[in-house]
């Protein structure tokens, strides 16, 4: 045998032809693995399988694990083959969303079943908000804030066809949403920034990239584009986290936004709107951000902490969500106001930093290491929940899941013994 072609010939083989085929040839494992029932999270994945196939399968293992009925336990290629000769289902989004339908971010079957650029692995489903396929649909939407009334939504519960499930959604805390003590019995799935809920929206969402990311330039720029200290603004006046900054403002210097400034005993630096191109600009250029949350509810982590990180800016944070939890924010990318003992005490870290480019710089190292993206794969987890077999139960007391009496309030205690350290 000529070894000397063979040489030639492997020689001549496109390096990014085989890129190509590698990156295939990995995805295509990972479904061949679970097509023969290999439970993917006992075994070590192969580092060069794409890191967006991994959330969305770990996120759809998780569902599988709490909604499906254990006596019918059946892998999702069997539950795959078995959806190809059904019809498609049906999501409807029955409400507005905050006032808007269709919805701005969702808009279409296409979004729906995709995230990240990538498709929604075995199923595809479509997309509806036109209210008249409300007895065709599989599962309806409901956003809480857009509720219809209580004798509306009990008028069309008796038009609910046996097989279609309800799901509540809610991105407001319990602490300032709408009574839902009369939803008990109505619905059967919760789709919550809550990591416990059957699908998980938070307003943020972020995972660890296995090979890392290459961010010397992007990290650069960041530290370049900062010409002042700490920014907050906010329209949501007279919370207990004012008198947290009131104190703060004796030790440090805050620029305050909007119309809360004369809550905090200061005149405005001026009027900075969310998502307003001018107002983004202008946030770019502070090292630090109050992040600090309306209410204290358990796993309530917002736009204030994610919006922050998405504009190269250490949040500080305040609220009732575990920020430990690398499900609920990405370690490393912010500052706890409760990893202090006084406010002073906060004050002088944050002088520190200021001074101290290369400390501060520690606080934008996570963006080596993790991906920020606006939300997380709950449309591939919701699709295939309609096409397993899932638990049929309502949902007795969804009243006693979104509670602000249950689950709000959370740090307030902690957040007392800081301004009472800081008298």
């Amino acid at each position: 045998m000529d070894y000397s072609k063979i040489i030639v010939y492997l020689n001549s083989i496109n390096v990014r032809n085989f890129t190509v085929f590698a990156l295939l040839a990995s995805t295509t494992l990972i479904w061949t693995l679970n097509y023969f029932n290999f439970p993917l999270l006992s075994y070590d994945q192969p580092r060069h399988i794409d890191d967006r196939i991994r959330v969305i399968n770990n996120e759809l293992r998780r569902m599988k694990s709490t909604l499906e009925v254990e006596t019918k336990r059946k892998s999702f290629v069997e539950y795959s083959r078995l959806a190809q000769s059904r019809p498609t289902k049906l999501v409807l989004a029955y409400t507005a969303l905050f006032h808007e339908k269709p919805w701005g971010w969702m808009n279409s079957t296409k979004m729906f079943n995709h995230w990240e650029g990538i498709s929604c692995p075995y199923f595809q489903c479509r997309l509806s908000f036109d209210n008249n396929e409300f007895k065709r649909a599989d599962a309806v939407l409901f956003h809480s804030m857009d509720l219809p009334g209580r004798v509306e939504m009990f008028r069309i519960s008796k038009q609910k066809p046996r097989r279609q499930k309800w799901v509540y959604f809610a991105l407001e805390s319990p602490q300032f949403n709408h009574d839902s003590k009369w939803l008990n019995n109505l619905f059967h799935y919760t789709l919550t920034y809550r990591r416990d809920s059957d699908f998980y929206s938070p307003y943020g969402f972020s995972y660890r990239v296995t090979n890392g990311i290459e961010a010397d330039d992007e990290i650069n720029a960041i530290l370049r584009s900062k010409e002042h200290l700490i920014f907050w603004a906010s329209s949501h006046c007279d919370l207990p986290r004012e008198k947290f900054i009131k104190k703060l403002l004796k030790h440090i210097k805050v620029d305050v936004y909007g119309k809360c400034a004369s809550f905090v005993g200061v005149k405005p630096s001026g009027d900075c709107k969310l998502n307003d191109p001018n107002c983004n600009n202008l946030r770019r250029k502070y090292k630090f951000l109050l992040g600090f949350e309306n209410s204290n509810c358990r796993d309530y982590i917002t736009e204030k902490y994610w919006g922050a990180l998405k504009l190269g800016i250490v949040p500080i944070v305040l609220g009732g969500g575990d920020y430990r939890n690398i499900d609920l924010a990405i370690p490393g990318s912010f500052i706890n106001v409760l990893d202090f003992k006084s406010v002073k005490e906060l004050a002088e870290h944050l002088k520190y930093l200021d001074l101290n480019q290369k400390a501060y710089m520690k606080y934008h190292e996570w963006r080596r290491t993790y991906k920020e993206v606006t939300y997380a794969p709950w449309t591939c987890q919701l699709c295939a929940a309609l096409n397993i077999d899932a638990k049929k139960t309502y949902i007795k007391r969804i009243s006693d899941f979104w509670s602000a009496s249950k689950h709000c309030h959370i740090t307030d205690k902690a957040i007392e013994k800081i301004l009472k350290a800081s008298d």
